[in-house]
C-alpha cells in the first residue's frame, strides 16, 4: 500500500513569489491555489497552517476559506487538515 501525500500550505508572505500581485490575502490564495493545482493528482490531503492566515487579520479568514474552496474544487477527494498550534 502506498503512502498518502499531505501537502502543507505555509504561505509565508515574505517568501511568496514576486510574480504574485495584490494584497497579502490575494497573494496568499493565489500561492496556495497554484500549489493545490499542481499537486491535486497526487495529494490525499492539504494542511493549511493557520498562523499564516491569522496573521492577515480578517482578510486571512477569507483567504483560508478561499483556499479550502480551492481544495474542494481542484482536488475534491482530498481532505483538509487545519494546522493550528
Amino acid at each position: 500500500m502506498g503512502a498518502i501525500l499531505t501537502v502543507g500550505l505555509d504561505p509565508e508572505p515574505t517568501r511568496l513569489p514576486a510574480h504574485l500581485v495584490g494584497a497579502d490575502a490575494e497573494r496568499t490564495v493565489a500561492f496556495c491555489r497554484a500549489i493545490i493545482d499542481r499537486t491535486a493528482a497526487v495529494a490525499g490531503a492539504y494542511k493549511p497552517n493557520l498562523a499564516f492566515f491569522e496573521a492577515l487579520g480578517l482578510d486571512g479568514w477569507s483567504a483560508l476559506r478561499a483556499t479550502v474552496d480551492a481544495v474542494r474544487q481542484l482536488a475534491p477527494t482530498a481532505s483538509v487538515i487545519l494546522d493550528g498550534k
